[in-house]
């Protein structure tokens, strides 16, 4: 989360309008949002579309002042690859056999359904009612009705048919995979093929009449002058993405290598423009040969009004993954993260600037002295990495810690003590705002992910393995809270010293209402998600305004929100694929969110109010499930855990290795949720006991060994 340059931008020029069906979160950075693009098409002098991941697209009728942004169109959520318009048609193609249509400035779009799941790679418009489109596996697809349609015409082989280009409404190309090019005379009726020479990927092709085109892809360039017979290599060692030639002998590559490439000789010589790109540069295309558009990698926007004479960059903010953030009050704050960013906010997030931080190594968390004049603001990161501001984060100091080089995970401050957490179990501490810090002892050589003080006294850290240690003497002694959950750990919150979070990998959402030494897993709860979130989602933060209302982020872009105390959560959406690192609530109605890629949201909602419908009742109410004990082989006493999804009687009986009746541990009736109950060793010998799970539909056992 690193920003070197302050961007200040005029609010009444710069607009950005979210067309969704219930507008929760806005990007505030980057502009005009973060999602990657991958294509652009010209319209006009002043109007542009593009598109890119999340089902995003985007559309400018100013010239790139403001943009009209549409995403997870029908909740498609496939990464649109391209874009064409035509007349008063916009259409857009991508993975999963995706295609989306919209009319120019309309604030509505559409899916349109075909029997497909290959990725479609390009759209070429001829008029408004006539089009093509190619893709994987040999498709080919036709529409004759402005797109409302499509039929398919036979596979071209199995190759990936990456880009088509129609110089006439009869004459058309299609190139792909190693080094394929197809031509057809009759709009499509009957392809041939034609040789190039070569066996590189073939990215893009672009003709300037029915014989004269070029044809780019991997270290490759090639000309024809005779429709395709023969072919003129021009340029090597470049990953050419896309062309384009306003005349035969002006015309323009963009390259994966950053490269804005230009020829005034038909391709014969080639230079890169002077303007510095960073990063990959994905399609390019002219409106009236004057005014032309760039797409380069994540969310950069180049426009030209003098036929590429110039470029001015439309897009702006950094695009570097912000990891944490911290607030002195709802209207300033800081994020930090990757190379040394930081960024500051004096409105609630609305604009952010850089401020130098002087140093590139990654920056990890941020914690807030909100006690002293002016506020003592401490960062930490990557190699044992610590900055300290005592001027509202104008100016930041290198403090060498001289205690670890290992990376910092996360930093907590309570008045004038802050502590830090890292990898390989380290924990240091400040006493004196973040001067001096020393080394706390512990055990553990687990990594640590996040640290939370309730109060001076009580706190607790998280981590790998599920780790869960808690502290009630200011962090001098820590007791390891023992549970059966082992996904890893990244974020814990305490709304008082009894009720707190822990969230992790795999959708992991813990709570508690003693301090943590007893923890539940609302899995009913959970469950209820729809969609659900895939298997592999992370959550990275938790924050609760109150007792009853809170948020979550995660991986791929999951926000969920609980309005009742966790016992019901339900999806906010984002519209973006990004991760989610970090959540800060501002107050009852402002939230930010901050990921990858530069990724900033507010909400004015906090999220939304309106729960998803209920989900149908399942057929089948999922059967208890008994864990196994812990610790095992026990010595003393273990724990067994079960967790039921219905209020019902429970028995658990334990036997001896041959079968006999030991005891029964508990006949009572209990809600749905996660319970324990204790097995003591007391007058008992060593060996294998079983232990049976009992309720009135269903009854399963385990396995324990008891060593003395």
């Amino acid at each position: 989360m690193k920003f070197k340059s302050f961007i200040q931008i005029i609010t009444s020029l710069i607009v950005t309008l979210n067309l969704f069906s219930q507008i929760n979160w806005e990007w505030k950075n980057p502009f005009p949002q973060g999602n990657a693009i991958y294509d652009v098409f010209a319209i006009s002098n002043i109007n542009a579309v593009a598109v890119g991941g999340n089902c995003t697209l985007i559309e400018t009728t100013d010239g790139g002042e403001s943009w009209l942004i549409t995403s997870e169109i029908d909740g498609c959520k496939s990464t649109l690859r391209a874009v064409s318009a035509k007349g008063n048609n916009i259409i857009a193609v991508g993975d999963s056999g995706v295609i989306v249509k919209k009319n120019i400035g309309s604030s509505s779009a559409k899916l349109i359904k075909i029997n497909l799941q290959e990725r479609l790679n390009d759209i070429f418009l001829i008029n408004e009612n006539l089009g093509y489109i190619a893709g994987n596996n040999g498709v080919i697809l036709r529409t004759t009705d402005g797109g409302n349609s499509w039929s398919r015409f036979p596979s071209l082989m199995i190759y990936s048919l990456n880009k088509i280009n129609f110089p006439s409404q009869n004459v058309g190309y299609i190139v792909g995979d190693n080094g394929r090019i197809f031509k057809t005379t009759n709009s499509g009726s009957k392809w041939d093929t034609l040789n190039s020479g070569t066996m590189e990927n073939l990215k893009t092709v672009f003709f300037i009449n029915d014989t004269t085109g070029w044809i780019g892809g991997n270290l490759t360039l090639l000309k024809t002058t005779d429709g395709g017979r023969n072919w003129s290599s021009q340029l090597r060692n470049y990953l050419v993405s896309d062309i384009v030639f306003n005349s035969v002998n002006a015309g323009f590559a963009v390259t994966l290598n950053g490269l804005l490439l230009k020829t005034s000789n038909s391709g014969f010589s080639w230079s890169a423009d002077t303007i510095e790109y960073k990063g990959t540069l994905r399609a390019i295309s002219f409106y009236a040969k004057l005014y032309g558009w760039v797409v380069g990698e994540f969310i950069n926007l180049y426009k030209s009004e003098d036929a590429g004479s110039n470029w001015d960059i439309v897009s702006y903010g950094t695009t570097k993954h912000i990891y944490d953030a911290a607030f002195i009050n709802a209207s300033m704050g800081f994020c930090v993260g990757e190379n040394g960013t930081i960024l500051k906010t004096y409105d609630g997030g609305e604009f952010w600037s850089g401020v130098n931080s002087g140093i590139t190594n990654f920056l990890y968390s941020i914690a807030i002295n909100k006690n002293s004049q002016p506020n003592t603001i401490c960062v930490v990161g990557e190699k044992g990495t610590i900055l300290k501001s005592n001027d509202n984060g104008e100016n930041w100091i290198p403090i060498n810690n001289g205690v670890t080089t290992r990376d910092l995970k996360s930093v907590f401050s309570r008045g004038q003590t802050f502590w830090a957490v890292g990898n390989k179990g380290t924990i240091i501490k400040s006493l004196d705002d973040g001067f001096s810090w020393m080394p706390q002892t512990f055990q553990d050589t687990t990594d640590l992910n996040s640290i939370f003080f309730i109060n001076d006294s009580t706190g607790w850290i998280v981590g790998k393995y599920g780790l869960i240690y808690k502290t009630i003497d200011g962090g001098t002694n820590w007791q390891k809270i023992e549970t059966i959950f082992k996904n890893e750990l990244f974020d814990v919150f305490f709304l008082n010293e009894n009720i707190g979070w822990f969230v992790g990998a795999n959708k992991t959402i813990l709570k508690t209402d003693c301090g943590g030494d007893c923890l539940k897993i609302d899995s009913l709860a959970i469950q209820a998600l729809q969609p659900s979130p895939p298997k592999k989602t992370d959550y990275y933060s938790v924050k609760f305004i109150d007792d009853s209302t809170g948020l979550i982020v995660g991986s791929n872009g999951y926000l969920i929100k609980t309005i009742n105390g966790g016992r019901k959560w339900f999806i906010s959406k984002t519209y973006t694929n990004n991760n989610l690192y970090d959540i800060e609530l501002l107050n009852n109605e402002n939230a930010l969110a901050f990921g990858t890629f530069g990724t900033i949201l507010k909400t004015y909602n906090l999220g939304g109010d309106e729960p998803l419908p209920p989900p149908p009742p399942p057929a089948e109410i999922p059967k208890p499930i008994l864990y196994q004990n812990y610790p095992n082989p026990f010595n003393e006493v273990t724990y067994i855990g079960f967790e039921l999804f219905e209020p019902t009687r429970v028995q658990i009986k334990v036997y001896d290795v041959l079968g006999r009746y030991i005891e029964t541990l508990t006949d009572n009736e209990y809600d749905e949720g996660y319970n324990e109950v204790e097995f003591y060793s007391t007058n008992k010998s060593s060996g294998v006991y079983f232990y049976q799970l009992i309720t009135p539909k269903y009854n399963t056992a385990n396995a324990m060994f008891l060593i003395k």
